[in-house]
């Protein structure tokens, strides 16, 4: 899987030990000796977007077609996990490279001393 990559994983719930399956966005390759990939959650419950940091992919972007999902969807940029690409059910299509930095200098953000 590589960044920009919209897969399909069992994505954890806060309350659960297990997850349901969901679309994620590969967001960048952990370094290292192992395999693993940060992935952001991607649901289509576009409400609960928290605007100005989360994505919103709809009909009206090209990326909603190449990305594989079927409605207008928000790439949540907070929920995210690091996993193991061998738990990956398959990949779906992908995003921009343009869509993918706008996530990542959001991710950055977020992280920042002057965001808290």
């Amino acid at each position: 899987m590589n960044p920009g990559d919209v897969c399909l994983v069992p994505f954890p719930n806060v309350e659960a030990t297990t997850g349901k399956l969901r679309p994620v966005l590969v967001v960048a390759s952990c370094p290292g000796t192992y395999n693993d990939v940060i992935v952001r959650m991607i649901p289509s419950r576009t409400h609960q977007a928290v605007q100005g940091v989360d994505e919103i992919i709809d009909p009206r972007h090209k990326d909603l077609r190449k990305s594989g999902l079927k409605v207008r969807s928000a790439v949540r940029i907070a929920r995210l996990a690091t996993v193991d690409p061998a738990i990956f059910v398959g990949r779906l299509g992908g995003i921009s490279q343009d869509r993918l930095s706008r996530i990542r200098k959001r991710l950055c953000t977020i992280f920042s001393p002057s965001a808290s």
